[in-house]
């Protein structure tokens, strides 16, 4: 009975959101008011109209509900494809976007489904300098070593190092994307998703095959910022989409800080910008967990992994896996036998744990 009541209620929540001229705020008006999706879809007209912004077009809208078969089929798109769909009555759904006036109405998930109580957004440029990408790497191995989540937005550049950063560490990380999770945007960062999927949480408000388009980035900003207490831009031009999340950071009363440059670098004058604006001014990660008053607890010690470490299964993977010798998925999947969504899984993990590395050509090695 709990998973028809769940799924009658995903339902719900989608026959709400495509009704045209129902978005994130009117939805979340009318959940608030009748508590429940489905109490909404039962609701009479009068007890809509009494409802801001429920126009009389809007609720003829919600009444045809046209797109109910496509509804259902994709829940059983999103079950063959390991995709959870949340719903803001859904008990996995992040906490901290609960309060948010303008929460989604649906995320699509993929991964642990683990919403650390200390998050930290780095955000910056695509187009980042050198000095920019370390500091995004060493303020995330930072964060994730005291058990900070690390959250980011999966583009090139900035978001891309703050990701691997977390990673490398065994941290947790978030990617909030600007497409469905079957058509991630850029799909150079495929492998990258995958790795999050195994230790982090790969999120997006868009059905799974849905293209990126230009204008979901700015509105995909406002989760990145939801999830967080604070969010820090590590490099961002005057341009930039990172400051669009410092603005919903600010809208939704978390903490914003930058890390300052140079007044010749033209790819960080954005975050001078925010700094000069009352922004706060960091140039550590220490200086993060000051401004929020947060314990910097001691570093977690990463351990050597070894087969025994990784248990069986893992360490007959590792034994195919010859020193010095790099090897390729097929060439690793003649040696053990292992079908190929397994072994990438495999892989995917032993990536995130430190103990083999993907390197050009998708070939692996023993680290």
């Amino acid at each position: 009975m709990r998973r028809d009541a769940g799924r009658n209620e995903t339902l719900a929540t989608l026959a709400i959101r495509s009704a045209a001229g129902i978005g994130s705020v009117i939805g979340n008006r009318l959940l608030r008011a009748f508590d429940s999706a489905q109490a909404v879809l039962a609701a009479s007209d009068t007890e809509l109209r009494a409802i801001e912004g429920m126009r009389p077009d809007i609720i003829a809208s919600l009444r045809r509900d046209e797109r109910r078969a496509e509804h259902t089929a994709l829940l059983g798109l999103c079950a063959e494809r390991g995709i959870r769909i949340l719903t803001p009555a859904s008990p996995e759904y992040p906490p901290q976007l609960l309060t948010l006036d303008d929460r989604p109405l649906i995320l699509f998930v993929r991964g642990a489904l683990e919403w650390p109580e200390r998050c930290v957004a780095l955000v910056g440029t695509r187009l980042p300098s050198p000095s920019g990408l370390r500091a995004a790497k060493e303020f995330a191995r930072f964060f994730a070593l005291r058990g900070i989540g690390v959250v980011s937005g999966l583009a090139r550049g900035i978001d891309t190092a703050a990701h691997e950063g977390a990673l490398d560490c065994d941290g947790i990380s978030l990617a909030v994307v600007g497409s469905g999770l079957d058509a991630l945007y850029p799909p150079e960062n495929q492998d990258l998703a995958r790795r999050l999927e195994v230790r982090g949480t790969v999120i997006s408000e868009y059905a799974p095959d849905e293209e990126a388009q230009s204008f979901h980035f700015p509105v995909r900003n406002r989760i990145i910022s939801g999830l967080v207490q604070a969010v820090v831009v590590v490099e961002a031009p005057r341009r930039s989409g990172a400051l669009g999340t410092a603005d919903w950071a600010l809208d939704q009363g978390r903490e914003v800080m930058a890390i300052p440059a140079g007044p010749f670098t033209p790819s960080a004058q954005g975050s001078v910008d925010l700094i000069k604006k009352g922004a706060g001014c960091v140039t550590s990660p220490e200086e993060v967990l000051q401004a929020l008053r947060w314990d910097a607890a001691a570093p977690r010690t990463l351990l050597k992994l070894t087969e025994g470490t990784l248990g069986m299964e893992f360490g007959s993977l590792l034994e195919a896996l010859k020193p010095g010798e790099p090897a390729t998925a097929d060439q690793l999947a003649d040696r053990t036998g292992w079908e190929t969504p397994r072994l990438l899984r495999a892989l995917a993990e032993l990536e995130v744990r430190g103990a083999v590395a993907c390197l050009p050509g998708q070939r692996w090695c023993r680290r």
